[in-house]
């Protein structure tokens, strides 16, 4: 079936006004989901990323990050990029903000939005370009791309 079908299989099998696509490999911490949830209430045509800490796979030490922001390179691949004094500043109030790109399987998006703006390309394969296919929907339809670092949401890495 492949990522993506699964992701929309889920999304097709659901009930509820709000769909939330998280990796397998995280852990969520109490209190995660309510600050995504309200960013939708406020407007649906936010879709709201959590900030993703650092989980190490050997150790299972947590590490919470400094604060990231969406981006990618000339290769169209997605990494995580230094936020500037001003987003900063927000990361550290717990405010949210506007990201250009988001990690494509952990945010929560109001299921009309997700429906109207034409949900994930079912052609796609492989990981690595949901992502950016998303996050440049999102934005080419009106749509606001968020990072809300209220909560703390980890995955594991190497």
């Amino acid at each position: 079936m492949g990522l993506i079908r699964a992701r929309l299989a889920g999304a097709a099998y659901s009930k509820g006004e709000v769909l939330v696509f998280l990796d397998s490999h995280i852990e969520a911490t109490d209190g995660w989901l309510e600050s995504l949830l309200q960013r939708i209430h406020t407007n649906r045509l936010i879709v709201p990323a959590p900030a993703i800490d650092n989980i190490n796979y050997e150790t299972l030490d947590y590490t919470k990050t400094d604060g990231s922001k969406g981006g990618f390179n000339w290769a169209l691949v997605f990494k995580w990029v230094p936020m500037n004094e001003t987003e900063r500043s927000k990361y550290y109030n717990w405010d949210p903000f506007e990201s250009p790109t988001m990690a494509g399987g952990l945010f929560a998006i109001h299921r009309d939005t997700f429906y109207e703006y034409g949900t994930y390309d079912d052609e796609m394969s492989i990981w690595g370009g949901e992502n950016l296919e998303m996050s440049f929907r999102l934005w080419m339809c009106g749509g606001r791309l968020e990072i809300v670092p209220v909560h703390e949401l980890g995955t594991y890495s190497v």
